[in-house]
């Protein structure tokens, strides 16, 4: 079912409207995937990018390919969030706790543990937008109807 842009008739599949003559494009969709599938999944996808909903639509639609796309997408982003997070974690707390203990770095050194902590902070900052714009990315495909992989990191597959 289409509807014109112009008029708002709606007309069984012809490429122009029935009422005024208007050229009506197909909207793009997500090829392979059933467009009842992508409709009715729509709401599930939207939440795979928000860390662990990921595991909605495996609950909510199990049968789903298109809410599986999605939710492989939004794992496979929430665990490259884990990957990078923890070793900045880690790397935060040898930051405190080598320079916080040798009194070396209580004098004149000072400025070091500052300037380790605040490199450590920029980076994990970078990744978290970084994070983000994918998330966000990946939200808008979800609510347009596309299966498009995320870049960097979307060719991975762990959910089949």
């Amino acid at each position: 079912m289409k509807t014109c842009p112009k008029c708002g008739k709606t007309f069984e599949d012809s490429k122009f409207c029935p009422a005024c003559g208007t050229e009506v494009k197909d909207e793009p969709k997500a090829e392979g995937y059933c467009e009842n599938d992508i409709k009715d999944n729509k709401i599930f996808t939207l939440l795979s990018y928000i860390g662990p909903l990921f595991l909605v639509p495996v609950l909510a639609a199990p049968k789903s390919k298109y809410a599986r796309f999605h939710a492989n997408q939004g794992l496979v982003l929430f665990l490259a969030e884990i990957i990078i997070a923890l070793p900045l974690r880690a790397l935060d707390w040898l930051n405190g706790f080598i320079f916080g203990n040798f009194p070396l770095f209580h004098g004149w050194l000072s400025f070091v543990p500052a300037v380790v902590g605040a490199v450590i902070s920029l980076v994990g900052l970078v990744v978290g937008m970084l994070a983000l714009v994918l998330a966000v990315i990946g939200v808008i495909n979800a609510f347009q109807g596309k299966a498009n992989e995320l870049p960097f990191i979307g060719k991975m597959r762990i959910l089949k």
